[in-house]
């Protein structure tokens, strides 16, 4: 990574280097796998959870109907 050579670059690069003294171990947060999250006998449903399965939207079947809320 360059430094940081102008001014505003160095203002900026004091602000981070701020906020990455104040974080606590809370405030990290881990990424795991996510065959580490779920357990063994639900492998068979993790595509069900992946990122791009859910961007999609299922299709529309006979069955499906309104449910209509009442307060």
């Amino acid at each position: 990574m360059r430094r940081p050579t102008t001014d505003k670059e160095i203002a900026i690069a004091r602000i981070v280097a701020e906020k990455e003294e104040e974080l606590v171990e809370e405030d990290i947060i881990v990424v795991r796998k996510m065959e580490e999250m779920v357990p063994r006998w639900f492998y068979k449903y993790l595509k069900v959870f992946e990122k791009k399965e859910s961007k999609r939207m299922l299709t529309m079947k006979a069955w499906d109907h309104a449910i209509d809320l009442r307060e």
